[in-house]
C-alpha cells in the first residue's frame, strides 16, 4: 500500500434503510441538505441486507475508489446530523491525521474528562462505533489491508465479531495492534428522535448512541484549521467496550456489573467479600 498524500479526496458512503422506513427517508434527505455538496465518489447503500452483506459491499466499493484517486472513505449513517462547515472541518482533521482510522462517533465516556483537559484526540483499542467513521484508502491502516485480513481470518472468527460491521473493524484494530483515533469534539451528532434499526436498542434513552462531546461551544474558525487537529507526540488510549474500569479502584478491569454504570473488579470484589467475612485481605500494592 502507498502512503496517504495530499490532497485529501473523500469517497462518501451512506448506508440507509430509507426504502422501507419512512422516518429514515426523511432523515436521509435532511442529511443530504445539511452536508451540502457531496464528493465526486458518492454512493448510498440501500439494499435490504444484513450488516455483514452491505458492509462488505461498502468496503469493497471504497477500496475500488482508491484506484480512481480517492484517499479516504467517509461513512455516515442516515441519522447523522453534521455540524455547519462539516466538510471544511473534516478536511482539516484528516489532513492533520491522514493515515489513521478515525472513529468520528466519539461516544467513549472518557471524552468528557479529556475535553476538560484540552485534549483534541484520544485512542481506543476496540471502540469504533458504526454511525460515522473515516477509513484511509492507502497507508499502514488502509481499508485494503483490512479486507485482506478479513479474507484470511473471517472464517475463524466468532459470530459476535463478524455480525456487526463496527465490531469487526474494532476487532481488526485491536487484534493487529492498531488504534482507532477519536476527535474532540465530535463534528457530527445523531438524531435520537429516530429509533434505532437494531432490535432491543432503547432509542433515545440509550446513552451510547450519541457522541459525548460535540462541537457546540467550540469555535468553528479554530476547528477548520489543520493546527487545531495537529497530532500530538502521544495520546491516551483506552480499552474497548465492556464493563470498563472498576468503579472502586478505577484501575483494574470491571468484572461484576451493578446497573448501567457501576462495576467492581476481581480484586476489589475479593477484598469486599473478605471484609464481609471479617478478614482484612492484603491483596496487591494497595494494602
Amino acid at each position: 500500500m502507498g502512503r496517504v498524500t495530499s490532497p485529501v479526496r473523500f469517497a462518501l458512503a451512506i448506508p440507509t434503510t430509507a426504502d422501507w422506513r419512512p422516518e429514515r427517508a426523511s432523515s436521509l434527505e435532511r442529511l443530504r441538505e445539511e452536508l451540502g455538496h457531496r464528493p465526486q465518489w458518492y454512493k448510498e447503500f440501500r439494499d435490504r441486507a444484513p450488516n455483514w452483506v452491505w458492509s462488505r459491499d461498502l468496503w469493497r466499493w471504497a477500496d475500488e475508489k482508491a484506484s480512481e484517486g480517492a484517499t479516504h472513505l467517509v461513512q455516515l449513517q442516515d441519522d447523522i446530523r453534521p455540524m455547519p462547515q462539516f466538510w471544511s472541518v473534516l478536511r482539516a482533521m484528516v489532513e492533520a491525521n491522514p493515515e489513521q482510522v478515525i472513529g468520528l462517533h466519539a461516544n467513549h465516556p472518557i471524552a468528557r474528562s479529556l475535553a476538560h483537559n484540552g485534549r483534541r484526540w484520544f485512542g481506543t483499542r476496540a471502540w469504533l462505533v458504526g454511525p460515522q467513521y473515516v477509513f484511509p484508502l492507502a497507508g499502514p491502516n488502509a481499508i485494503g489491508m483490512f479486507l485482506a485480513w478479513l479474507a484470511e481470518n473471517e472464517s475463524k472468527l466468532e459470530p459476535r465479531w463478524t455480525e456487526h460491521e463496527d465490531s469487526l473493524i474494532s476487532y481488526w484494530l485491536a487484534s493487529t495492534g492498531r488504534v482507532a483515533w477519536h476527535p474532540i469534539p465530535a463534528i457530527a451528532d445523531v438524531d435520537l428522535s429516530i429509533g434505532s434499526t437494531y432490535a432491543g436498542t432503547d432509542g433515545h434513552v440509550d446513552d451510547h448512541r450519541r457522541p459525548c462531546v460535540t462541537w457546540h461551544g467550540y469555535r468553528t474558525d479554530q476547528l477548520i484549521t489543520r493546527e487545531y487537529w495537529q497530532v500530538p507526540d502521544a495520546i491516551e488510549v483506552y480499552p474497548g467496550a465492556g464493563f470498563g474500569p472498576c468503579s472502586v479502584c478505577g484501575t483494574e478491569p470491571g468484572w461484576v456489573p451493578f446497573g448501567k454504570f457501576v462495576t467492581i473488579g476481581r480484586l476489589c470484589w475479593t477484598k469486599a467479600h473478605g471484609k464481609l467475612a471479617g478478614f482484612d485481605l492484603m491483596i496487591g500494592a494497595d494494602k
